[in-house]
């Protein structure tokens, strides 16, 4: 008798947990979770609890002053599988190209702070790893470019668009073990895509040189579950050369 107490009380308590489910998302269907989150598509907005944000992505390609690629020795080694790599394959390795990035007008809550080089992976915490990746935009001929890309989201860092510094260590590039910083300049931008407001580069400087960015739009198509949708991607180009 007691046993059929306990069952009848397990059944009614299960009962009660899934109405509660189907009222907050919960299970919507036998062995699945439905979770309130509405991934990107075009023409749709991204619900998620981070809000919109500003993204900012900015391409830069190196060459020496007879014009070798100095960033292809990099883009050969991003793509190594090899189970040692695995933490980074598809990006540029980290321990031979570190970033940080600063920047302008920071809420009072972020760390802002930067590590002055990169000597070993135990001495940076994650937070603190930048991850770039290699592109070639589709073209064969074209010269390698590091990406990267940053995201401030308005619900905590507020409307206004960032500027952004960028430092880099890389001695494949520039041939020492030194930071470089980029300060880069930007504003609003014209393009949407869902919730992510796409910044417009304007300028960066470096070692006292302006450089202006080309704006780079690539529209990729995605097929996924049944369903298509197109999504905007937009890099700023620059080129420079270096002394060396």
């Amino acid at each position: 008798m007691n046993s059929l107490k306990h069952i009848l009380l397990l059944s009614i308590i299960l009962l009660s947990i899934s109405s509660c489910g189907h009222e907050l998302g919960g299970p919507s269907r036998e062995g699945e979770l439905s979770v309130d989150i509405d991934f990107e598509k075009e023409g749709r907005e991204l619900s998620n609890t981070f809000g919109p944000a500003w993204e900012y992505s900015i391409a830069i390609s190196f060459k020496d002053k007879e014009g070798n690629d100095l960033v292809s020795p990099l883009a050969e080694e991003q793509w190594d599988s090899n189970p040692d790599a695995s933490h980074w394959a598809g990006y540029i390795n980290p321990d031979r190209l570190h970033l940080d990035v600063i920047y302008s007008n920071p809420p009072d809550w972020f760390d802002n702070t930067t590590y002055t080089h990169k000597a070993s992976p135990e001495m940076i915490p994650d937070e603190h790893v930048k991850y770039c990746t290699a592109s070639q935009y589709g073209q064969s001929d074209s010269p390698w470019y590091v990406v990267h890309g940053e995201a401030t989201y308005i619900n905590t860092w507020g409307e206004e668009v960032r500027d952004l510094t960028l430092k880099i260590t890389c001695p494949t590039i520039f041939g020492d073990n030194e930071i470089h910083e980029f300060a880069t300049c930007w504003e609003e931008g014209d393009e949407r895509r869902g919730e992510e407001w796409l910044a417009k580069c304007t300028k960066l400087v470096f070692e006292g040189q302006d450089y202006i960015p080309e704006k780079k739009i690539i529209v990729k198509h995605f097929e996924n579950f049944g369903e298509e949708w197109d999504t905007i991607i937009v890099d700023y180009l620059i080129t420079i050369v270096l002394d060396k």
